[in-house]
């Protein structure tokens, strides 16, 4: 039964990053472009629906973001065929805000994406 759960919120997972994607404009219809022959975009929403989950309240450091998304890929993010700027963008045409306001427990600031939070490493896929 927990396998079927788990397929079920990897679906529902998916569903909501591409319902996402579609409400902020991003088109599929570009030309790929991309390690594996998939454009930056589509690649973004398949390791937002894999790797993370998406709701309110739910936030993750920046730099973590970043580390998951080069492992997902293989390689640094300018590998993935985005720039890291690109790669901001994206994630806030997603609807995903960048913030700099979180604190650690004991008071250290750190930047955040916030609207999404990492799955657990035994959730995610090995690139």
């Amino acid at each position: 039964m927990k396998s079927v759960r788990v397929q079920f919120e990897r679906m529902l997972g998916e569903i909501k990053v591409r319902v996402i994607f579609r409400r902020r404009g991003s088109s599929s219809s570009r030309p790929s472009a991309g390690a594996g022959g998939l454009q930056p975009s589509r690649r973004l929403e398949d390791f937002l629906a894999e790797c993370c989950v998406i709701g309110r309240g739910r936030y993750t450091r920046a730099s973590d973001l970043r580390s998951a998304w080069e492992r997902w890929t293989g390689g640094t993010v300018y590998d993935s065929g985005m720039t890291l700027v690109q790669f901001n963008v994206a994630l806030r045409r997603a609807g995903l805000r960048y913030s700099r306001s979180r604190r650690d427990g004991e008071g250290v600031q750190f930047r955040s994406w916030e609207g999404l939070s990492l799955k657990p490493k035994s959730a995610r896929r090995a690139a």
